[in-house]
Parts: structure tokens; sequence; C-alpha cells
């Protein structure tokens, strides 16, 4: 049995968000070798939004926190935000 501690899912997201990182060099050292755009608008769009989540939870990571001013919850509905849970006082 595998139990997961705060410490072994803070190295988890630093990966991925490492990984993201250099997925993000690779795709604009691609782009730039091009004399035209090659993403269609919606293309172009999801791939600010999914640059804009990157950045938030890269910010969230930093800070220890959970969450972020205009959090992005879903890359195809990015305008959605998350709905407020908890206890009716607060």
């Amino acid at each position: 049995m595998i139990f997961y501690t705060g410490k072994l899912t803070r190295k988890g997201i630093k990966s991925q968000l490492q990984y993201l990182r250099r997925n993000f060099k690779i795709i604009d050292k691609l782009l730039n070798d091009f004399a035209v755009y090659p993403l269609s608008i919606q293309l172009q769009r999801k791939l600010w939004i999914i640059r804009t989540v990157h950045v938030q939870q890269l910010k969230m990571f930093q800070a220890r926190t959970h969450q972020v001013e205009h959090r992005i919850a879903s890359i195809n509905q990015a305008h959605i935000r998350p709905i407020v849970r908890g206890k009716a006082k607060t």
C-alpha cells in the first residue's frame, strides 16, 4: 500500500510543471521556425489558456496555496470559474 504524503505530492507537481516548461520551450522553438504562424485561432487560444494555467499552477506551487486570482478550471471553458464551497458563514 502506498501512502501519498504532501512531500511526494509536491515532488510530482514540481516534475509536471518542469515537463510543461520544457515542452513550451520546444513548442516556441518550433513555432519560431515558421514564416507564417501555423496554428489556427482555436489552437492559439488553447495554447494561451494552457500557458495561463501553467503560470497559475506555478504560483500556487511556489506560494504553497490552493487558490489564485481568476483561476481557470477548464481548458475548454476558460470563462467558467470554480464553485465556492464550504460553510454558509464563509
